[in-house]
């Protein structure tokens, strides 16, 4: 169900809200409702994407008519397949020049927008490109790109003054970091008549504002409470150890459960490398993906292998806890509590819990996800998370925990 607000922007602000019966992974509109070319249409068809989501919808049609956008939708919701398609829409494959930019806070995320334009591109005539650190530009339409990169190509005013549209996904980061946002709103400022669509599960007040003061007229989508934000297909529990049997607790977790692949978030490099020393002695084979510690060759190709289904157990720092698209990830763990970087008491981060819970439970799937209680620091950040939510995490006993995770792999059966 979508409802106006009852408020004097009534017309800019459209509140998601699912009565009963109703899902965010299902619209009432067709994909013919939509307008879109027969080329995307049978890239929809290819992907077996029967109907759109509840965001794509309602944005897909918001984007094409050029209105500025700021939309709000659960983890594993589609909101990438609203901007790629919606962005490809309005794109005019006459013209060879750079016409839209889609922003992003890692490489990882830059690699995957890239993936998923260039498959809805592929007959439409349109070109995609990416661009790195330290790489030439590539001549094309659609370029998607890291925001330090986008910096490097901003100062060339000539090389995008043909951008007519602007995608920053997960803005929640983009405009919280001070260093992106200062680029996003220098790039801003030589492009001030472009199209500018924001995307993210979570929106910060912070982010609010800088929509209302730097994004004019936007069209505002937003999840009407933040209880609805919680992902009701995730098993949430917390499970409880010493603080110096934590590495214990983990191999017996993943030696006890039957796991399709496991994402493990760790706070600190440093513990992230005990951890894969702990587990590699164990006898227990592990990726890693965080930044300084694997080159970026290496994590691509675990990036394949962990989409291909040949890592069962993935290491990571925050670094993939935003917008990556593992299907096949049935368990998340959360060794270490989110925290706020920015905070000196180091309160619980709750919207980073939400994106690192986020990256099972894809697209309706359901999925587990188990938070490590072991000091005073991790109980009290799960209680604020919970209070956040208005949302009780289950406690759990690892011998029970493999036969909750077996009631939710039948969604992962290949």
């Amino acid at each position: 169900m979508v409802s106006r607000a009852e408020d004097e922007k009534s017309e800019d602000l459209i509140l998601l809200k699912t009565a009963e019966g109703e899902s965010v992974y299902s619209s009432s509109k067709t994909w013919d409702q939509l307008s879109l070319s027969p080329e995307i249409l049978h890239s929809i068809e290819i992907k077996n994407w029967i109907t759109p989501t509840l965001i794509q919808g309602i944005t897909i049609s918001l984007i094409i008519t050029g209105q500025n956008l700021a939309a709000q939708s659960k983890n594993g919701s589609g909101k990438t397949g609203s901007f790629v398609i919606g962005t490809l829409s309005r794109i005019d494959k006459n013209d060879p020049s750079l016409q839209a930019i889609c922003v992003s806070h890692t490489r990882e995320l830059t690699q995957q927008n890239y993936s998923v334009f260039a498959e809805f591109a592929r007959d439409t005539g349109i070109t995609v490109g990416q661009s790195e650190k330290g790489s030439s530009t590539p001549k094309c339409q659609v370029l998607c790109l890291t925001f330090g990169t986008l910096r490097n190509i901003s100062r060339n005013v000539n090389a995008i003054k043909s951008v007519k549209i602007l995608i920053y996904d997960e803005c929640d980061f983009l405009l919280t970091n001070d260093d992106s946002r200062n680029i996003i709103l220098t790039t801003q400022r030589s492009l001030p008549e472009a199209q500018k669509i924001l995307f993210s599960a979570t929106f910060s007040d912070k982010v609010w504002k800088f929509v209302e003061e730097h994004i004019e007229n936007a069209k505002v989508v937003r999840i009407e409470k933040k209880e609805d934000l919680s992902l009701d297909n995730i098993d949430q529990f917390v499970l409880q150890c010493e603080h110096r049997k934590k590495f214990e607790i983990v191999f017996e977790i993943l030696r006890s459960i039957d796991l399709r692949c496991c994402i493990i978030f760790i706070n600190t490099k440093d513990y992230l490398k005990r951890l894969e020393e702990y587990l590699t002695k164990a006898g227990y084979k592990v990726s890693i993906i965080a930044s300084g510690i694997v080159e970026d060759k290496d994590r691509d190709a675990i990036i394949e292998k962990v989409r291909d289904g040949q890592v069962k157990v993935l290491l990571t720092t925050d670094v993939l806890s935003r917008g990556v698209d593992f299907r096949l990830v049935n368990v998340v763990i959360n060794l270490d509590p989110p925290l706020r970087r920015d905070d000196a008491e180091r309160g619980a981060d709750p919207m980073t819990y939400l994106h690192r819970i986020g990256r099972t439970g894809r697209y309706g799937r359901r999925g587990i996800a188990v938070n490590i209680v072991s000091d005073k620091l991790s109980q009290n950040a799960y209680m604020e998370i919970q209070e956040y939510f208005n949302r009780k995490i289950k406690s759990i006993q690892i011998e029970k925990l493999s036969e909750e995770v077996q009631k939710v792999n039948a969604d992962y059966d290949i």
